[in-house]
């Protein structure tokens, strides 16, 4: 859970050596804070995923694409033992 402010940016670029065989993704989501300014809670609204696989040595590029709220909800556990003093909240907020 990272990189909060006005303007929060994401890249990534994963590289591996060897190339060996293997399935990669990664998620990703948007998320907004709610309450004061200081509470420090973080309410889905949207994510994606990615990635790559390599079979014999070649890389296959994954589009990107929407990932569903239980998807979300499967990241909570790691999140909060991650961040214990942040409360995340289950489902993508609609508002």
């Amino acid at each position: 859970f990272c990189w909060i402010g006005l303007n929060p940016q994401l890249f990534d670029a994963p590289s591996r050596r060897p190339l060996l065989d293997m399935r990669w993704r990664a998620h990703s989501f948007l998320c907004v804070p709610d309450g004061p300014p200081d509470a420090l809670e973080a309410h889905a609204l949207t994510g994606f995923g990615w990635g790559f696989d390599v079979r014999g040595s070649q890389i296959h590029l994954v589009e990107p694409y929407s990932l569903r709220e239980l998807d979300w909800d499967g990241h909570l556990p790691v999140l909060a033992r991650s961040c214990p003093a942040w409360r995340f909240t289950a489902g993508f907020r609609s508002d």
